[in-house]
């Protein structure tokens, strides 16, 4: 029986995936984590439709989320992102939507999925 080595398995991450009745065009979420040992890295799976960028200080971790083509995502499962770099305690601080004027959206909200 073959056993893959412990540095080709995924590393620990979170899942950030959001809903909501109305398809926001941007996003700015905020975390606050355990203060890390690591460095945080944010991962977007979907660059064909969405920029994301994002900072990390230590302890908090902000996501700027907008469409890559200027054009409003037509799901919102496509906000999707993961988070990775050995983050512990990774709890959500703050979330904002925006429409394409930048009219704050309500009802948007977000689920963190650790893996």
């Amino acid at each position: 029986m073959l056993h893959a080595p412990k540095d080709l398995e995924r590393s620990p991450h979170a899942v950030v995936d959001f809903t909501g009745n109305t398809i926001p065009h941007a996003v700015q979420i905020e975390f606050s984590h355990t203060p890390s040992v690591g460095a945080a890295y944010v991962v977007n799976p979907r660059g064909d439709l969405k920029n994301v960028t994002w900072s990390d200080d230590g302890s908090n971790l902000k996501v700027f989320i907008t469409p890559s083509t200027g054009l409003t995502t037509t799901q919102i499962k496509d906000f999707k992102f993961y988070v990775a770099g050995g983050l512990t305690g990774l709890s959500q601080t703050s979330l904002k939507a925006y429409d394409q004027l930048g009219v704050p959206v309500s009802g948007v909200t977000a689920t963190i999925t650790q893996h």
